[in-house]
Order: C-alpha cells, then sequence, then structure tokens
C-alpha cells in the first residue's frame, strides 16, 4: 500500500490515532539529529487533526505547538533512547502522550525577558490551561510519560 492511501479510511471510519517515535542516541550533547524530526512530528500531527479528523484550524494551530513544545522537551531533558507519541482522537476530546526515558519531572523555567530556551513546560501549560483541558506528567523510575487531554469544540466545520 502506499504512503498515499496509507492514511486514507472508509468513509465513516475516523483514522487512527498518530504514533511515531524519535530515537535519541547515547552521548549526544545536542541532540540535533532527533530536534530535525520535531517539526516533522508537528506536520503529521497537524495533517491528522486538519485532513484526517476536521478539526478546527485555531485548535489545529494550538495542539502543534504544543505537541511541538512537549516533544523539544523530551528531545532536549528526556535522556537517551527512544521518545514516544500519540495523539488520539474521540469526540469530544484529543489526547496527547509523550513518553521519555527521564525520571525526572519537568519543571518551570524561571527565565528572564532575554532567555531563548527554557519556556517549553511554561508554554505548554498556558496553552492547556487556555484551552481547558488537563496537562500531567507521571513519573517512574525508567522515565516519564506527560499526558493531556483537550476539549475540543466544533461549533464549525466537520468535526466527527
Amino acid at each position: 500500500m502506499t504512503s498515499a492511501h496509507r492514511d486514507q479510511q472508509p468513509r465513516g471510519i475516523a483514522p487512527p490515532p498518530l504514533e511515531r517515535s524519535i530515537e535519541r542516541g547515547p552521548g549526544e550533547e545536542a541532540p540535533s539529529e532527533a530536534l530535525e524530526q520535531v517539526p516533522l512530528v508537528r506536520r503529521a500531527t497537524r495533517q491528522r487533526m486538519t485532513v484526517g479528523w476536521g478539526l478546527p484550524s485555531d485548535f489545529t494551530d494550538d495542539v502543534s505547538l504544543l505537541v511541538g513544545e512537549l516533544l523539544a522537551n523530551a528531545v532536549l531533558h528526556g535522556g537517551t533512547g527512544r521518545i514516544f507519541v500519540r495523539v488520539g482522537y474521540s469526540a469530544p476530546v484529543l489526547s496527547i502522550v509523550v513518553a521519555d526515558r527521564s525520571p525526572k519531572a519537568p519543571r518551570s523555567g524561571h527565565t528572564g525577558p532575554e532567555d531563548k530556551n527554557g519556556r517549553g513546560w511554561d508554554i505548554a501549560r498556558e496553552l492547556v490551561a487556555e484551552r481547558r483541558g488537563q496537562l500531567e506528567a507521571l513519573t517512574h523510575p525508567t522515565g516519564k510519560v506527560i499526558t493531556c487531554l483537550l476539549p475540543v469544540r466544533c461549533d464549525e466545520g466537520r468535526c466527527a
């Protein structure tokens, strides 16, 4: 089956959740190869939300940013190994799960106005709060799982 046909579903059947993983090799000081994958996952997420699920563009803009921030944080702070992301939709809720190999809970960056980094978790928390969603980090000895649930309002467009 070609990639053009793989994501197409028969009418009446919602496309499955989007699942991707990024590998960060051991000893990578600046995980540039892994970071290069983040925009690709953001684009795939946006594609699934707009084409696959018909979600409103203002919502998909926020979720794409949120997925990018959570993934970038996992790549930069999540240790080596596989980083997993899953974005699913079951009306009226969109779910995002990001798992990595670091048992350290995310924390707010105490950044100054000139700092260019350190705001990812704060941005994620703000976006989720604005959308009246839930965001939590569950840590365990071999890593952590970030879970986000966002209500989807479909006043216009074709939401399932």
